[in-house]
């Protein structure tokens, strides 16, 4: 054969090889979910909203519980502030001086993250803020708002909308249009300050507490069970990235996933929802959906078990069809192969006589 034969020959086989692999990689096969790099993964979107509205939930409930006024303005003794820091990026509250490190978030460092305070004008706050509630009084609270987007290399975003009674999070694949609307109205004279802090105020905070010789011993900010709830965070990043690679095993892509932890934090719901469809049919915007019901059980040892197993699937008409998986996921270190089967035979009796005890009660 002619040597220009074989190389055409080549150069085709190449090309059909680079096509495969694009293709393949496109499915998602094989791949595993990175959250270091990259376009934001959808777990990392749907995990960061959640802690987003955790974090800025207890902030607002820790203002109900401070001591007030008269006109419900809270006493400069309460030393509980929300933090929200777009450069390096993180949020997290301080209470007295110091960090609660269960309520510490580092945000993904390759989002590009901005924060608008939108009250009489709209303006965009750089670098580490503070905010501090107030006052309880609805009527005399400042109307603000604040607003805060991170966006993802290839445009995907993380978002919350929040002030100190309400807080709404969200995220998307593509970017939204931060067109902030003025929440409405002015500062009256009997209104509360603003909830942002300045360095000088925080600053004398500090000194008068020092001064006082008052370590900090109120408590506000809510801290559920110490050790099942530190348990429960160590482990929380592994299980969402966990559920998004068992979606793409099977062939789908992630568009949406929500986990919600039980009472106990010894137990938790997810719900993940997949999509695929061939070429022809994203054309014209057709997706077949997969959707699991998971549940999650700790098992000791810093162990847990997810599965689909005892968990129902009502599927209704259309292009809907259920998604099984199974899994165990170690809080602290990867699970050797022998220990994992061990683990995945003892989750799955642990969560056959939980629904047993169920059906018996």
């Amino acid at each position: 054969m002619p040597v220009k034969a074989k190389l055409r020959i080549g150069v085709g086989v190449v090309a059909i090889c680079a096509v495969m692999v694009f293709l393949f990689l496109r499915t998602g096969r094989g791949q595993l979910v990175s959250w270091d790099k990259g376009e934001l993964a959808a777990s990392e979107q749907a995990y960061y909203v959640k802690k987003l509205s955790e974090v800025i939930d207890a902030w607002q409930k820790a203002g109900k519980k401070a001591q007030h006024d008269s006109e419900g303005r809270i006493t400069e003794e309460y030393g509980v502030y929300l933090v929200i820091d777009t450069s390096r990026p993180a949020l997290w509250i301080e209470e007295n001086g110091e960090v609660i490190p269960e309520y510490r978030v580092e945000l993904p460092g390759r989002v590009k993250w901005r924060l608008k305070h939108a009250a009489e004008d709209v303006r965009e706050l750089q670098g580490q803020i503070r905010l501090k509630i107030r006052g309880v009084t609805s009527r005399r609270q400042y109307q603000e708002m604040f607003h805060l987007l991170g966006v993802g290399p290839k445009r995907r975003h993380i978002y919350a909308r929040f002030s100190t009674s309400e807080v709404e999070s969200e995220s998307g694949p593509t970017t939204p249009l931060l067109s902030v609307a003025r929440p409405g109205g002015r500062k009256s004279r009997d209104s509360y300050d603003s909830v942002i802090v300045s360095e000088a105020e925080y600053s004398r905070f500090l000194e008068q507490r020092r001064a006082a010789g008052n370590n900090g011993k109120e408590r506000f900010v809510e801290r559920p069970g110490a050790k099942n709830w530190s348990r429960w965070l160590k482990v929380e990043k592994r299980l969402y990235r966990q559920l998004e690679e068992k979606v793409i095993d099977g062939g789908w892509s992630m568009v949406h996933l929500r986990v919600n932890a039980g009472p106990d934090y010894k137990s938790a719901r997810a719900v993940a929802n997949g999509r695929k469809g061939g070429f022809i049919n994203k054309l014209f915007g057709r997706y077949t959906e997969a959707l699991a019901c998971v549940r999650i059980d700790y098992l000791g040892d810093d162990i847990w078990y997810a599965s689909t197993r005892f968990e129902s699937v009502v599927v209704g008409l259309g292009r809907v069809v259920p998604l099984d998986m199974e899994f165990v996921v170690s809080g602290s270190a990867k699970v050797s192969r022998g220990e994992y089967d061990r683990w995945l035979k003892k989750g799955r009796k642990f969560q056959a006589d939980a629904v047993q005890r169920k059906l018996t009660q």
